[in-house]
C-alpha cells in the first residue's frame, strides 16, 4: 500500500449499490481489467492510501461481498429505498463515521469507472490540499463529478442530500469551493 501525506486521515466510499450498466449487483461484479469492478475500485482506494474504505452494497449484495473477500475494508448495506446517488453516499458516510469519527474527508468512488487509478485519487487529494478547497472533483468538461474528494466540513451537506441532482449540486454547485481535476480516461 502506498500512502502519501495527502491521503492521511481520508476515507473512501466505493459506490457499488447501483450501476448505470444495469442491476447493481451485476454491474459491481462485472470484470474491469481482470477483476470484479467493486473489488478493483476498493483495491485502487486502498492502494492510494485511503482508510477506512467502505463499500456500499446494493440489494442482494452477497456476490459483491464475496468478490471483496480478504480485502481490508468494511461494507455497508445500501439504502432500502433508492433515492439515487445521495442515498448511497449517506449510507457510506454514516458507516465511515462509525469506523473513524475523526475523518478529515472522504473520496467518493463509483465502482464502474475503468479509468480510475491510484494516481487519479492521489491527484484529487493533492489538489484539495494544495488549493485549500473543501472539494476536489473530477472534471468532465461540461460537469464536475465523481470520483471526488470531499472534506469533513461538507459532510453535513452530503448527509442532507436527496437524489442524484442534490449530490451533484454539492459537488459542483458552488465552483468557488471546488478544485477541478481532469477526469480519468476510460482506459
Amino acid at each position: 500500500m502506498t500512502c502519501c501525506p495527502a491521503t492521511a486521515g481520508l476515507g473512501a466510499i466505493v459506490l457499488a449499490s447501483r450501476s448505470p450498466r444495469g442491476a447493481a449487483e451485476r454491474g459491481s461484479v462485472e470484470e474491469l481489467h481482470g477483476e470484479p469492478a467493486a473489488r478493483r475500485a476498493a483495491r485502487v482506494a486502498v492502494e492510494a492510501g485511503f482508510w477506512p474504505v467502505v463499500v456500499v452494497l446494493g440489494p442482494g449484495g452477497d456476490r459483491v461481498r464475496a468478490a471483496l473477500a480478504g480485502m481490508p475494508l468494511v461494507t455497508a448495506p445500501g439504502p432500502e429505498r433508492d433515492e439515487g446517488l445521495a442515498s448511497s453516499i449517506r449510507a457510506g458516510l454514516q458507516r465511515l463515521r462509525v469506523c473513524c469519527p475523526d475523518l478529515r474527508g472522504v473520496v467518493l468512488l463509483p465502482c464502474d469507472q475503468p479509468g480510475v487509478s491510484e494516481a487519479h485519487l492521489d491527484a484529487l487529494a493533492q489538489a484539495a490540499e494544495s488549493h485549500g478547497k473543501p472539494i476536489a472533483a473530477s472534471d468532465y468538461g461540461d460537469a464536475l463529478g465523481v470520483p471526488a474528494l470531499v472534506l469533513a466540513e461538507i459532510f453535513p451537506e452530503l448527509l442532507a442530500t436527496e437524489g442524484d441532482r442534490d449530490a451533484s449540486a454539492v459537488l459542483g454547485g458552488d465552483r468557488s469551493r471546488v478544485v477541478a481535476v481532469p477526469a480519468p480516461s476510460a482506459a
